[in-house]
């Protein structure tokens, strides 16, 4: 008979959902699984069995070395990585960071392979130590010993935790006492808990350590302690292994080995997305941050209210920083509706390694639709709405639009052409970065259907992330979709992408501006604003921050019908409650007239008027600005105060220059 192979468990502690690679000898544990608020799934967890789950928060990850030691009686070799912290078995040292650490951006094939994280080349090596631990940190310049590190380095630990511990190994371990010595007031420690270690060795260290820490317990109180000093077990444990270790060293037959510990710094996990509902299935796509949820909640009420509810709606929030709470308060919003379902994706492993140009009011958040057909690749198409926008129409048409023959439709954007046809230097600009795209064709990215099969099997986002990081474009991702899509686009009418109006700098509105564009456009474009189907509220105007601005009577008639409806009135910065009167006036002769104001409360009115003090002659409203106008601006209000006598000297001396 064959020699029995021998089986290797290596534990990987997680206290979050996060991916570990799918390795027979990997096992992940949730450790604290007794006192967490969420029990993970696809897992061990360290409260079954023989357990001191609900010593974690003490004792950290300690609770599931403790787990395997009373419960796994069936492992060759026990081992203890952690959901960030692996240890490389590569045969060449990589490069690593100020503290050993070799940095790693996210866990996938290519970087399993160069760590050689191979079932193989694990089992060849384990079976030849009694412990491979990782590398030790020099601490020559971080506190210059093991103890001067613990007690000047670590804000979270006192020093006479680690002296009593001491005190502890010499009573009951005397024979360890030198080299407890030795090893503290050395330079080199191993931290992290990471190891493998053959049964014997693992059986002795864990009788060992955990007869010390039970003494410790009983010579310290640790009521004063904080929430962070009480991970105090966690943190003595990793010196305690350090002196378990330089022990067994001095055993000439203890064979041992180390290697390079790894830090990956995306462990999310990125499971493949597919429809949520079977039959009937509208798939939409935002991208939003925290702050936009409010936001969010009134778009997706827009399209409750409007749509056919036989259809179902499977509404996926591209994202990186939203809080859990702002997710679970979403997805309660609508969970009555069964023909709502609401899911968060985390992109950012897409956007870590461009430079990302934003500016003004374009941010991050505006690149993520160009990897939708790369995420979304078990979809057929998808719908994509910006988050400042309502829909007043029924979103099922919008998706029945056929685009089998086309990457996208999206509709034409008149105020991209009258920039074109109106600024010389936008033009010039224009036709060196975008030369390739007709300026009539040119598409706003606000609404969009993409066609997911047909732009994942031709176009491939990672050059398209390389091309939307390559240089500052004017409009951020939408000049890059409108390279990537031309000659491939359906055109949508103009009701399905309506542009608000608004003032710009310089007083003129969007639409004085876009009476340049060919007329039928010009005319399409306000026929279409007498019944919008998506109300769009693009630029710097919002109604959460204008709450007159134009066309905002579509806003808040759906965000009174969500629970936001407060925070998002509470968001306006106005002092003085115009009447009906002067809103009426400041309108332009073709605009119709803004819905009736929402009813605000008096009492949240109490804030200056927060536009940096510009006005145009005859127009009441306040102009936008941005950039180097508002620092400008912000120098002359802090110079020449709104109301002061130097404020009033001012205009008079400008008015002789001005007339």
């Amino acid at each position: 008979m064959g020699k029995k192979e021998p089986k290797i468990s290596l534990y990987v502690s997680c206290h979050k959902e996060s991916y570990v690679p799918k390795m027979p000898l990997l096992k992940p544990i949730q450790v604290g699984a007794a006192v967490a608020d969420k029990r993970l799934s696809n897992m061990l967890h360290d409260d079954e069995g023989e357990n001191i789950s609900d010593k974690n928060r003490q004792y950290c990850e300690l609770t599931a070395q403790y787990w395997a030691w009373k419960n796994d009686k069936e492992s060759d070799y026990f081992g203890f990585f952690h959901y960030r912290r692996y240890l490389s078995f590569s045969p060449v040292l990589l490069d690593e960071d100020c503290f050993g650490n070799v940095v790693i951006e996210d866990i996938n094939e290519e970087n399993l392979k160069l760590i050689g994280l191979d079932v193989n080349r694990i089992k060849r090596e384990v079976e030849k130590y009694d412990l491979i631990t990782s590398l030790p940190t020099d601490l020559a310049n971080n506190g210059k010993t093991v103890y001067g590190h613990y007690k000047f380095c670590s804000p979270y630990h006192r020093i006479e935790d680690l002296e009593i511990a001491l005190e502890v190994i010499e009573d009951i371990y005397p024979e360890y006492y030198e080299a407890a010595k030795e090893y503290i007031n050395s330079s080199k420690a191993y931290f992290c808990n990471l190891y493998i270690m053959n049964k014997k060795t693992f059986y002795e260290y864990n009788n060992w350590i955990f007869s010390i820490i039970d003494e410790h317990r009983k010579r310290r109180n640790f009521d004063q302690y904080s929430i962070d000093e009480s991970r105090i077990y966690g943190f003595l444990s990793e010196r305690l292994f350090g002196i378990y270790y330089l022990y067994k060293k001095k055993d000439s037959a203890f064979k041992f080995k180390e290697l390079q510990r790894t830090w990956f710094l995306d462990t999310c996990i990125h499971d493949e997305v597919f429809p949520f509902y079977k039959n009937k299935n509208i798939p939409i796509v935002l991208g939003a941050d925290d702050k936009y949820i409010p936001y969010i909640a009134t778009l997706i009420k827009s399209i409750e209210i409007n749509s056919d509810n036989s259809y179902n709606y499977d509404f996926l929030i591209f994202n990186t920083n939203i809080k859990e709470e702002s997710k679970t308060r979403l997805i309660e919003e609508f969970c009555d509706k069964k023909f709502i379902n609401i899911r968060f994706l985390d992109v950012g492993r897409y956007f870590k390694k461009g430079n990302f140009f934003t500016y003004g009011h374009f941010s991050l958040e505006n690149y993520y639709r160009l990897v939708i057909w790369d995420i979304l690749k078990h979809y057929d198409k998808v719908i994509y709405l910006d988050s400042d926008l309502v829909v007043n129409g029924d979103i099922v048409e919008l998706f029945k639009i056929d685009v089998e023959n086309y990457y996208v439709a999206a509709a034409k954007d008149l105020d991209w052409l009258s920039w074109y046809l109106n600024d010389e230097n936008r033009r010039e600009r224009a036709k060196n970065e975008l030369k390739d795209v007709d300026p009539y064709m040119y598409f706003n990215s606000g609404v969009m259907i993409f066609n997911i099969k047909k732009l994942f099997n031709e176009v491939d986002v990672n050059k398209v992330l390389e091309l939307a990081a390559s240089k500052e474009w004017l409009l951020v991702d939408q000049d890059v979709l409108n390279l990537v899509c031309r000659d491939n686009v359906k055109y949508l009418q103009d009701y399905w992408n309506v542009l608000i109006d608004y003032n710009d700098h310089f007083g003129l509105s969007r639409l004085e501006k876009a009476r340049v564009i060919p007329k039928l456009q010009y005319e399409n474009y306000l026929l279409a604003r007498k019944d919008p189907k998506i109300v769009h509220y693009a630029g710097a105007q919002k109604p959460w921050k204008f709450f007159n601005c134009d066309m905002s009577k579509y806003f808040w008639k759906y965000a009174r019908n969500t629970s936001y409806y407060e925070s998002i009135l509470l968001e306006l910065k106005v002092s003085v409650y115009p009447t009906e009167e002067q809103i009426m006036r400041v309108q332009e002769p073709h605009i119709e007239p803004p819905v009736c104001i929402p009813s605000v409360p008096q009492t949240i009115i109490s804030e200056p008027i927060d536009y940096n003090g510009v006005k145009i002659k005859g127009v009441d409203t306040p102009i936008y600005t941005d950039g180097w106008i508002v620092k400008f601006i912000n120098k002359i209000n802090n110079k020449y105060p709104i109301g002061s006598k130097k404020r009033n000297r001012l205009k008079k001396i400008a008015k002789l220059f001005l007339k």
